[in-house]
């Protein structure tokens, strides 16, 4: 039977920013990903998936230590969620722990095996120094998977537009505008601060949809992620079941 629910990988209760880490698994917890803290577990454990998860997709759920030294069965349980991935069983991965404890390289051996499958792999980094900047991290994972980056704007521009040819010309203008691609001589639709969210969630939910590559997302270090980024990615995460997608979140 497919294990169909998104999985979490959860050890020892302790965050550099616990409030903010908190608030994000939360935000996940009430979107039915199966998010969830675990004390650290000698061994792969399997558990039902909590009644907010249960979708005909989704049938149970996998919680596993971290160690620095990665041991064969985590490794064999993350390289199973890729593959799953790649087959077109989407997942969310939780990678939460202590400093030190392996979170970062546990993403980077499993970036590292989907690179080798030819699976596209995009990184963003949360940084200290940015938690106050609205869409900061969002902006940047959607920079490296758009691969706009080192890109004249208007080939840029171009580029978005080839890959969502079928999106709201404004809602194009509004993601112009988060990729920091933007036409000066274009305005922006005059629409408030939610309704901008919004708009570009839905934008990045469908192009989650319609993209038939797999491709593996990871976010470092997100207890510096900044709010607005939180939000947006916690609501584009709600279909990445539907898509041949892997997201790992340390």
């Amino acid at each position: 039977m497919p294990l169909g629910l998104d999985p979490y990988i959860a050890s020892k209760r302790r965050f550099l920013n616990p409030p903010m880490h908190a608030r994000f698994l939360k935000r996940l917890e009430r979107c039915g990903l199966g998010m969830r803290q675990a004390r650290f577990h000698a061994a792969l454990r399997k558990y039902p998936a909590p009644a907010a998860a249960q979708q005909p997709h989704r049938q149970g759920q996998f919680q596993y230590p971290m160690h620095q030294k990665i041991e064969d069965d985590e490794m064999a349980a993350a390289e199973g969620l890729l593959q799953r991935a790649v087959d077109g069983h989407g997942a969310v991965v939780a990678l939460v722990g202590s400093p030190g404890i392996g979170k970062s390289r546990l993403s980077r051996e499993i970036a590292a095996i989907a690179a080798a499958r030819d699976v596209d792999v995009f990184t963003a980094y949360c940084e200290s120094h940015t938690t106050d900047i609205p869409f900061y991290v969002v902006a940047r994972l959607l920079r490296a998977a758009t691969g706009v980056d080192g890109l004249d704007s208007r080939v840029a521009r171009d580029r978005v537009r080839d890959r969502v040819p079928d999106a709201d010309p404004e809602d194009l203008l509004l993601f112009d505008d988060l990729l920091g691609i933007a036409d000066p001589n274009a305005p922006l639709p005059a629409i408030d601060p939610d309704a901008r969210r919004r708009r570009l969630t839905a934008l990045v939910n469908a192009a989650s949809l319609a993209r038939q590559a797999p491709a593996v997302y990871v976010v470092e270090d997100a207890h510096w992620i900044d709010e607005v980024s939180e939000s947006m990615i916690t609501d584009v995460l709600t279909v990445i079941p539907q898509t041949p997608s892997l997201v790992m979140i340390t």
